[in-house]
Formats: structure tokens, sequence, C-alpha cells
């Protein structure tokens, strides 16, 4: 199985700079996920990865080998692509076996991997079928079923599900881990949803204009993230801006905005620092009387999401958050005054960035 090594790797189209000096390591039989906002970088990677284009700078090593002047159909990869690029006038079965036919592989291999790849996805008994007699997943499934059929052991996915609809997307996703861990290859994973990239991969990427911020575990980069842009691109999110007032021992107290106070865990800051505090919705709640802490606010809009409610307040101290809450709590709703209470073990800290909170949250 491949391991992907990029040390260094920047592109630049005339004055833009789509990558910039990236270094990452893809293990053996890894599931990485790339994510982050339109233009951030992350499908010219897997491009530069795949041969589509040359890097500007920097190496790219296969199993410790500079493929710099390997072209891409040398490369061992299989690429599924965002439109789902069939050939309409070619079955389901020619579409599948194209590479091998291409390659001139022996009737009894040939034969032998088409079917696999297609029985692997489910539709083998739609071989005789083309393209546009087949829904947007079938389409999809069979753009899988020829990258498998390549034997590639690395799978590069470009936004493989964004053109399926939202319940399609969700079933094949999952499939695409399967058969990935199932046949011990190594996939990377390139797409804009959060939540289709932290479900499928073992580490996720996040990216912004053209640099990598942050790599970790989908549980860590939601739970324990160590960049303002990754909680805030990651899931929902509440930012609210304040400094150290005090630290009494076994917490730190925080100043907001119009005279509001928060405690936080204690760490490694001194009276008057200016801090960020995040905390995900679904880790705050309402409280009938004040408490050491919570702040007042007033519910802005309540929307049904199915499983919770989710409310916006405007806090006493001018700034909106989000707060998703079971649908068998007692009911508030819009105008009522309330209490959001902060759990301190729940609510992370960063410092302010020098450059504000806004720009640093930016997505363009």
């Amino acid at each position: 199985m491949p391991r992907i090594e990029l040390k260094n790797v920047s592109k630049r189209f005339g004055k833009i700079v789509a990558v910039n000096t990236t270094n990452l390591t893809i293990e053996d039989g890894e599931y990485l996920s790339i994510v982050g906002p339109s233009g951030c970088g992350k499908t010219t990677l897997v491009k530069l990865i795949s041969g589509v284009w040359e890097s500007t700078e920097g190496q790219i090593l296969i199993d410790g080998k500079d493929i710099a002047n390997v072209p891409t159909e040398d490369r061992d990869l299989g690429y599924v692509f965002q439109g789902i690029e069939l050939f309409p006038h070619m079955t389901v079965w020619e579409n599948t076996t194209y590479a091998p036919r291409v390659k001139d592989w022996p009737d009894e291999e040939l034969v032998k991997t088409g079917e696999d790849s297609l029985r692997l996805v489910n539709l083998l008994e739609m071989r005789e079928t083309f393209p546009g007699q087949l829904s947007g997943g079938a389409q999809q499934k069979t753009g899988i079923a020829r990258a498998l059929a390549t034997k590639a052991k690395l799978i590069i996915l470009d936004e493989p599900l964004s053109a399926l609809d939202a319940r399609v997307r969700i079933d094949l996703r999952y499939e695409l881990r399967r058969l990935v861990k199932r046949l011990g290859l190594t996939a990377i994973h390139v797409t804009h949803d959060q939540e289709e990239a932290l479900s499928v991969a073992d580490r996720t990427v996040v990216m912004k204009k053209g640099e990598i911020v942050e790599i970790g575990t989908p549980r860590q980069l939601y739970e324990k993230p160590r960049h303002i842009f990754t909680a805030n691109f990651v899931g929902e999110g509440n930012f609210l801006e304040g400094s150290v007032k005090r630290m009494p021992g076994k917490w730190c107290q925080i100043e907001l905005r119009n005279e509001q106070f928060l405690f936080v865990p204690p760490m490694d800051v001194t009276e008057g620092d200016a801090l960020v505090l995040f905390t995900r919705p679904e880790n705050l709640k309402f409280c009938k009387d004040f408490s050491t802490n919570s702040v007042p606010g007033e519910v802005r809009e309540v929307q049904f999401m199915g499983s919770f409610l989710r409310y916006e307040v405007m806090l006493a101290t001018d700034d909106p958050v989000l707060v998703d809450l079971p649908i068998q709590h007692e009911r508030v709703y819009a105008g009522d005054r309330v209490m959001v209470e902060f759990n301190p073990i729940d609510t992370l800290v960063f410092e302010r960035p020098p450059e504000g909170l806004r720009e640093v949250l930016r997505l363009e």
C-alpha cells in the first residue's frame, strides 16, 4: 500500500498561490479527508498528487520515490471525479473495464476484475445499463467501480458526493469507507462538507488560503481544535471575546462586554490578557436562575432541527449564540428572557488573534 509524502510543496499560477509550502504525510491504508472553503487549495493538492498538475516547488514521494516525472497513468491511482465523468455511450460494464481494456489486460483478468468491482458496489446486475438510465447514486457507484478496476492502491475522491441528493450522499459515504477499509486501500477524500469529512476519515486536514491550518482525528478537530479557524469551520460554534479579570485559584474569571463574566479552567495567562472563548451549541443550556457561569439574553429565533431545537439568543454582551437543546426540554419561545449557562469544561479558550477575530474566521 502507498505511503504519500509532500515536502515543502507549492503550486503557483502566476501571482496566485494555490498551495503554499505544504508538508503532509498520508500513511499506508489511511483514509484522509481534506476539507476547507472553496478556493482553499484542496483540489489543487490532490491534482498535484495525481499528476494532473506539476508542483512549482517541493517533492511528492510515493513509497519513498519522487514521482515528479511519473505521468498520471503510471502513478497507480484511481480517481473518482466530482462530476461523475462517465462515457455516456458506454454501458456500466464498458465504463468499469475501460482502464483494463486500454492497458490490454488478458480477457480472464479483465472479466474477473470488472465483475469483482461491480459486485463491490452492488451494480453487477446492471452491467448492460447505460449511464443515462441510472440514478445519480448509481452513476457515482459506477465511477467508484471504474476506479477500483484499475487495481490501484491509492484512491483519490475529489468531491465525489457533491452532485448527489442528501440521502444518497449519506448512504454512499459510509459505503465508500467500508470499501476502502475492506480492500486495504489508501484514500484521499476532498470535500467542502464538514460532516462528510468527519464521518469517513481516520484523519482530517483543514485548509485555508492554500495552507494547512490543522490536521487531526475528526473527534479531536471537533472537540479540541487547536486553531480558531478550525473551531469555526468544523461544525457550529459560538465565540465570545473577553479578557482575564482575575485568577482566583481553581478558575480564571473572564470579563466579557457589558460587565458580564464567565469562569474557565486555569491556564497559562496573566490578568488583562485578551482571549476568545469558544463553545459548541450542544454544550450550552438554559438555567432558571442566575448562576456563577451564566449570561442573560433574549431568544430571537427558534428552529426545529428534527432531533433537537436550535435557539438563537442575543446575549447581554451583544453577542449572538446558538443553543441546541433536546425536544423534550421545557419549551422556550422567541422573545423570552433566558439565562444561558456555560460549562467551563466544554469552553475552549484561545488567545485573541492580533489581526482580529473576524479576519481569522473569514472563509475567503
